[in-house]
C-alpha cells in the first residue's frame, strides 16, 4: 500500500515535479506511487482503481487537460479520498469542474518552492492531530498558537465548560 497516489501526464517534462512530489512524500514519512513504476499483469484500470483505493491522498498536476489525469482526480474524489491539485497555469485555465477546489500554483523553475508548499499540504495527511485540526478549525482562523484566543465547541454544553 502507497500512501500518495501520483498523476501525472507520462512526458518528460513533468519528471521533475513527478520527483518532487515523491522527495517531498518521503521526507514527511509517506510513500508515493506512479502507475508506471512497475508493471503488473492486470488491466491498468484496474491496477488505478486499486492503487487510488488503496491511497490516503492524490497528488495530481492538471496544468494541462489530460482525460486520464481528470480521470484520476473524480476516481479519488468519489473515493472519499484527500486530493491535492498542482497547477502550472491559473486556476482560471483548467476545467471548470475543478476551478473552485484548492490549488497549488507553481513555477516548474522553481520546485524547490512547490515542494514546501506540498509539505505543508502533506501534514494534514502524515499528522492525525493536524488531520484533526483541519476538520475542527476554519482555515480562516489560521494556525492555533499559543495566543490563540477560539474554540470549537460541538454542543452548547461544552462550549459553557469550556469558556467557563
Amino acid at each position: 500500500m502507497h500512501d500518495v497516489f501520483i498523476s501525472l501526464p507520462f512526458r518528460r517534462d513533468f519528471e521533475g515535479v513527478s520527483d518532487t512530489i515523491r522527495q517531498t512524500a518521503h521526507q514527511k514519512g509517506l510513500s508515493a506511487y506512479r502507475t508506471d513504476d512497475e508493471y503488473k499483469a492486470v488491466p491498468l484500470a484496474q491496477e488505478i482503481r486499486d492503487r487510488i483505493a488503496e491511497c490516503q491522498v492524490l497528488v495530481a498536476d492538471v496544468s494541462e487537460r489530460n482525460a486520464n489525469v481528470y480521470h484520476e482526480v473524480g476516481l479519488a474524489q468519489a473515493s472519499g479520498k484527500t486530493v491535492i491539485l498542482l497547477t502550472r497555469q491559473t486556476p482560471t485555465n483548467t476545467a471548470s469542474n475543478i476551478q473552485g477546489l484548492r490549488m497549488i500554483n507553481y513555477d516548474s523553475s522553481n520546485l524547490q518552492a512547490l515542494s514546501a508548499d506540498l509539505a505543508r499540504a502533506f501534514i494534514e495527511v502524515s499528522s492525525p492531530n493536524e488531520m484533526l485540526r483541519a476538520i475542527l478549525v476554519p482555515r480562516s482562523l489560521g494556525r492555533p498558537t499559543g495566543d490563540s484566543r477560539f474554540v470549537v465547541a460541538t454542543s452548547p454544553l461544552s462550549y459553557r465548560r469550556a469558556i467557563g
